[in-house]
């Protein structure tokens, strides 16, 4: 039987949609003997640490990516997935989702050349809802086969057209398509099953969350019917069977997890390296700094003294032999205690010194 490895998952942190619980998601794999699994959540990278922990408990090959949309200049917005390869691939997703979120995004929303600009350690997958798909689906094959050189120059051997067939009117006409691209650029094509949910009777379980999400009921007729009950975690037989004309669509989700080999340190922690002045420790500095910011905070805000009186009135005091002492409290080294009764230590020498 041809291998298999699901590419395309949403979890319950995409928000909008996606009813998978992460550690059933690894646990489900696991009981389908599926080597690996990726998550690919809406622009969102939250349930990675969660993702991580259970897929290694289960003996699972986690594969990290995210659903990227994007617009190019006057165009409609698109969408693809993104995986990550190594740890500059990692770095440069997240960098992109913290961006779609940012300066340089509208909604969640990146400027295409912006995914086609930092594509190191990646790898793409444009599926029907990207502007090359949007261009198959449109009968253009012309202009999909100029969107795809674009995609290609960016990516190299890491573009991949997705294929999919969940039920929706227009999977035949856009995996047709896609195979006729393909052909004419030696691209390959990879199968997804667009995952939102585990087993298929959950599939009105996630009609009422994306309802609630769009704020609709269920039997409003009006409301946009964009899931199928298909798209559930199928198995690889289950998966072969759709795809039993087309194999190497399903080899190629297991190329591109052996190709996926992000490592993760979890538990240590990576501090920024803070420039201290020659000849001061980190530790001295951050005395030092925040003992001056007390000081400037109590001179600026008698209402942050215990009395309520300035800090230079009778009621607190901030020099170098006492402490910012209130009614019963203090900041000095006797007292040692981290509240408002006893005192808390600001520097080394048992005072909160402003320099006087």
């Amino acid at each position: 039987m041809t291998p298999f490895v699901h590419l395309s998952v949403h979890t319950e942190y995409s928000i909008v949609d996606g009813l998978v619980k992460v550690p059933e998601l690894a646990e489900r794999v696991r009981a389908l003997n599926m080597p690996a699994v990726a998550i690919t959540d809406l622009t969102r990278l939250f349930g990675l640490v969660k993702f991580h922990d259970a897929c290694h408990t289960a003996g699972v090959k986690p594969i990290v990516g995210a659903d990227m949309r994007f617009r190019a200049a006057g165009g409609p917005i698109g969408r693809c997935t993104l995986l990550a390869m190594t740890r500059a691939g990692y770095a440069e997703l997240m960098k992109l989702v913290s961006e779609a979120w940012g300066k340089d995004g509208v909604n969640g929303v990146l400027p295409r050349e912006r995914l086609l600009g930092n594509a190191g350690g990646l790898i793409a997958l444009s599926g029907a809802e990207s502007d090359v798909g949007r261009a198959l689906l449109g009968g253009d094959l012309e202009q999909a086969a100029t969107l795809a050189d674009d995609w290609t120059r960016a990516f190299g051997d890491r573009f991949y057209l997705a294929a999919r067939r969940i039920g929706r009117a227009a999977d035949g006409r856009h995996l047709a398509a896609a195979v006729e691209l393909a052909a004419r650029r030696s691209l390959p094509v990879a199968a997804t099953n667009d995952v939102r949910f585990l087993l298929r009777e959950d599939f009105e379980a996630h009609e009422a969350r994306v309802c609630i999400q769009d704020r609709r009921t269920l039997d409003d007729p009006r409301r946009p019917r964009d899931y199928t009950p298909e798209q559930y975690l199928r198995s690889a037989e289950e998966m072969a069977e759709r795809f039993q004309d087309l194999p190497e669509a399903l080899a190629n989700t297991a190329e591109i997890a052996m190709r996926c080999n992000l490592e993760m340190a979890l538990g240590t922690y990576h501090l920024p390296n803070f420039p201290a002045p020659a000849g001061e420790s980190l530790e001295a500095l951050l005395d030092r700094s925040a003992a001056q910011g007390l000081a400037e905070r109590l001179a600026a805000e008698p209402a942050l003294c215990a009395d309520g009186e300035a800090a230079e009135g009778g009621g607190a005091e901030v020099d170098g032999g006492g402490g910012a002492d209130g009614a019963s409290g203090g900041v000095d080294g006797a007292g040692g205690a981290a509240d408002g009764t006893d005192g808390a230590a600001a520097d080394g020498s048992g005072a909160a010194d402003a320099g006087g």
